[in-house]
């Protein structure tokens, strides 16, 4: 199909149709999990959960929710309690979504755990009943933690995280596993103090993400990496440095996402960190001389 400028092109007529299916579906997916229901009625509480990938699609469910003439007047009131509960993130979580990783503001990035802990805690009181259940709550806080994870990587993609000299690192490191800490421990503190008891009390465990506890503990083991490079180039004389190719430690890391955190990536990672600690194992050992 030829387009305007005369090359290989899709006609946008055809793009504006697919884009609309790909909405519609969406909302299909978020309100029935691809199950068609005979009454057409919508139970959130209940709904699968397989069309909700960011915290945004939850956001966006409860507001169809809201305003779907499918849905009982009750489930209907509910949900527009839970979107108004929820709304005040859709902003904020746009605009982190949307900034580039040197653009997006520290603060603002912290600042949104409190915010989203807020309106969690919001949503979780909403009755009668429990319209925000527990397994839809969990199933926001793992979309949070993915999204906040997601960002924690754009921010050291933007640096050399292997190759500038630690100082020019180090605050983006410190930076995401503040980040990554702060989600952990609010999460922590809604689901073992906060919903701990009372008129409704959070079932089983607190709430653990292992894609953020996993994605914190790199950070830590990064940033020790990289500081005790740097500690030893203090420590030794720029011939010594030299002789033991303290400036090749990091090299086996080369191509490696710091925060691709996977069973497939872990052999890779597992070997880098070998390779690595052998490297530096020299220099060790003339500084304890």
């Amino acid at each position: 199909m030829m387009s305007g400028s005369g090359g290989l092109g899709v006609d946008a007529k055809l793009v504006g149709l697919l884009t609309e299916l790909e909405a519609g579906l969406g909302n299909h997916l978020r309100l029935t999990g691809g199950l068609a229901s005979e009454s057409g009625a919508v139970d959130p509480a209940t709904a699968p959960l397989v069309g909700i990938v960011t915290p945004l699609d939850e956001i966006k469910m409860w507001s169809e929710v809201a305003f779907s003439d499918a849905a009982p007047r009750g489930a209907r009131a509910a949900a527009a309690e839970v979107y108004r509960a929820l709304e005040p993130l859709k902003a904020r979580i746009e605009n982190l979504e949307r900034a580039e990783a040197e653009a997006a503001d520290e603060e603002d990035a912290l600042d949104l755990v409190d915010v989203i802990a807020d309106c969690l805690d919001a949503a979780w009181h909403v009755g009668p009943g429990e319209p925000f259940s527990q397994r839809r709550a969990e199933h926001f806080m793992r979309a949070t933690g993915s999204l906040l994870v997601g960002h924690a990587q754009r921010r050291l993609r933007s640096r050399r995280v292997w190759a500038d000299a630690f100082r020019d690192v180090e605050g983006a490191l410190r930076f995401c596993h503040r980040l990554l800490a702060k989600w952990e421990a609010a999460t922590n503190e809604l689901t073992s103090m906060h919903w701990a008891d009372g008129a409704r009390a959070w079932r089983g465990a607190p709430f653990a993400h292992a894609a953020t506890r996993a994605a914190k503990a790199r950070c830590d083991e990064v940033f020790k990496m990289r500081e005790a490079q740097a500690e030893l180039a203090k420590l030794l004389t720029a011939e010594e440095a030299r002789s033991l190719a303290l400036t090749e430690v990091l090299r086996p890391f080369a191509g490696l996402d710091p925060l691709q955190v996977s069973d497939y990536v872990a052999p890779l990672w597992d070997a880098a960190r070998a390779d690595h600690d052998s490297r530096v194992r020299p220099a060790e050992a003339r500084i304890s001389e």
